[in-house]
């Protein structure tokens, strides 16, 4: 229960008890001192609420600030990395090296490991960042989880994973492999919004309609 929900129920309930304060066969005095002790303890019940909500967002603020600093300072360096031997493919051979799944591969298929490093560390960056192992099915989210499942849906990035994923925690990799590779939960997503999409079509052809025959 959120703080606007909780402060309406209180108020209804401030109302509800007072009428039934003043409707009891109680005398005047003690109806009084008992309401009066009654607006008290509500008082302090929200205040608690109140300053536990708070401190509950100032924690999750402090969290997000704090993975967007770290993923800055060391995270987008990683995506530079991949960057760097993107553009100069003459050190293939080093990459080859720190990579020794890559020793038997084509150039051209190196970019694909480049490629599919920056994708996964943008995801893990936004997973990081939006802490989507706990927002993953908030309306603000609903975007990067597609976009993502569609990404992984690349047999280039399904074909590294089980590589790349020792790079990562074991909690981002139970992620990833729950939410973007298991194929009933990547069908279910795909298809609620392929849904969504259709009715926004429809919600648009509609109202083009209405815009001809004005």
């Amino acid at each position: 229960m959120n703080l606007e929900v909780f402060v309406y129920v209180t108020i209804g309930s401030i109302i509800g008890v007072s009428l039934l304060y003043w409707v009891l066969p109680i005398n005047t005095g003690a109806k009084f001192q008992g309401f009066v002790a009654l607006l008290s303890a509500l008082g302090v019940i929200v205040f608690a609420f109140s300053f536990l909500t708070s401190f509950l967002d100032a924690e999750r603020r402090w969290k997000k600030d704090n993975a967007l600093a770290f993923t800055e300072i060391t995270q987008n360096n990683w995506i530079l990395f991949e960057r760097m031997f993107l553009r100069f493919p003459e050190l293939n051979p080093f990459y080859r090296e720190m990579i020794p799944e890559t020793k038997n591969i084509t150039d051209q298929e190196i970019l694909g490991v480049h490629l599919a490093s920056i994708v996964f560390q943008i995801i893990e960056d936004v997973y990081q960042v939006e802490d989507l192992g706990v927002t993953k099915d908030d309306e603000g989210m609903a975007g990067w989880m597609y976009a993502f499942t569609r990404w992984l849906g690349s047999p280039t990035l399904q074909k590294w994973w089980p590589i790349m994923r020792r790079n990562y925690g074991t909690g981002f990799i139970s992620f990833v492999e729950r939410e973007f590779l298991n194929e009933k939960t990547r069908a279910e997503r795909l298809s609620n919004n392929q849904t969504a999409l259709s009715e926004e079509v429809i919600k648009l052809e509609s109202s083009f309609k209405t815009i001809l025959q004005n």
